[in-house]
């Protein structure tokens, strides 16, 4: 289990992590979108996938604002490419569901945060 917790703390793990999933919400944004199972799910995709780029960008920065401005920014760029991409449109509802998403996330990672440290 420590191996594992060592592992998880590595500078290039927390960097390739956070990198690969900034390429999957690009990939995934621009990509055909997948058929919706639940209303308004897509939705609920954004949400958590920006709070998890929230959460493993804070692991390697850790300044609350400016990781929420990045992110937040990015859901803005990915909607606005969105409009250019054949099947998929702007939509302001994701942009507000991504930022939502990372300031949850942000939130969650600092409350864990302080648990540890107590």
């Amino acid at each position: 289990m420590q191996a594992l917790w060592w592992y998880w703390q590595h500078p290039r793990t927390k960097q390739s992590l956070f990198a690969l999933w900034t390429l999957a919400i690009w990939v995934g944004s621009l990509g055909p979108a997948a058929p919706q199972v639940v209303d308004q799910g897509d939705k609920i995709q954004h949400f958590i996938g920006y709070a998890t780029l929230a959460i493993l960008a804070y692991r390697l920065w850790p300044y609350t604002l400016r990781v929420w401005l990045f992110a937040a920014t990015m859901g803005v760029l990915v909607e606005i490419t969105q409009s250019f991409t054949p099947n998929r449109s702007f939509d302001p509802h994701d942009m507000l569901a991504n930022a939502l998403g990372a300031a949850l996330g942000l939130l969650f990672i600092r409350c864990y945060s302080r648990w540890r440290q107590s």
